[in-house]
């Protein structure tokens, strides 16, 4: 008798366990589909980012339209890794005092391409670098509590707020120079800004600011040393151009 019921269920009426199992096999199609459309989306993100979470080739901006979800997640992953802007200049300080040293703090963005190969050029030059500065880098979309030093050692409000920027700080946290100058100076105060930037490869006056900041704030550096980053930064420059000359 319940046998019958349960399929005699009436005119056009498709038995209530058949019912079920097609109710079940659409939406074991359908979450199928999702994942299958979730697992190309991050497959695709994956073989085309870079390291720093852009996509190879394009800018993020030109991304985040279609892969914005993706960043978005790896920044907060980075985010959840990184130490915070205040512990990354407190631990930059103890080891700087301990070894004698300054520190070179470098704020950057991650499409800043200025900031990779600024990067890029104090890497290659590190054993020039290394015995006279702790470098530390606040990359200012995804290092916690950037603001803070941000605005700590940068007059932020009156611009123009480029990237990279550099900050020298003493053993006890004070500014000594900064990619606009020394402090006080007319480039720093925003006075008829010039576009000199202590930058090592944009044009021979930004070399000169730059190489005047590290014979001013490295501890132990030498002539040989100054000389030794002209020719790096002038090497460097020729690179550049042959990749983009219209640099």
């Amino acid at each position: 008798m319940t046998t019958n019921q349960s399929i005699e269920c009436g005119v056009g009426c498709l038995p209530v366990k058949a019912t079920r199992q097609a109710v079940i096999k659409f939406f074991g199609i359908a979450v199928g589909i999702l994942l299958a459309i979730a697992v190309l989306y991050l497959a695709t993100y994956n073989l085309l980012r870079d390291p720093g979470g852009d996509v190879l080739g394009m800018s993020r901006r030109g991304t985040e339209a279609l892969f914005g979800p993706a960043m978005k997640f790896d920044d907060l992953l980075v985010r959840a890794r990184r130490d915070s802007a205040v512990s990354i200049v407190e631990s930059s300080l103890v080891q700087a005092r301990s070894e004698n040293k300054r520190v070179m703090l470098l704020f950057s963005t991650k499409s800043c391409l200025p900031c990779q190969q600024l990067e890029k050029f104090l890497s290659a030059n590190s054993s020039t670098i290394s015995k006279q500065y702790v470098v530390s880098t606040i990359d200012l979309d995804t290092t916690p509590d950037n603001d803070a030093i941000h605005e700590k050692y940068r007059n932020t409000a009156d611009g123009p707020n480029y990237y990279p920027w550099i900050v020298i700080l003493d053993a006890d946290g004070q500014p000594l120079f900064s990619s606009d100058g020394p402090p006080g100076s007319a480039n720093q105060l925003g006075e008829g800004r010039s576009g000199v930037i202590a930058l090592p490869f944009t044009n021979d006056a930004s070399l000169e600011l730059f190489l005047q900041m590290v014979q001013e704030t490295g501890p132990n550096i030498t002539l040989e040393d100054v000389e030794a980053l002209r020719r790096a930064s002038h090497a460097y420059r020729q690179e550049l151009s042959k990749v983009n000359p219209a640099n």
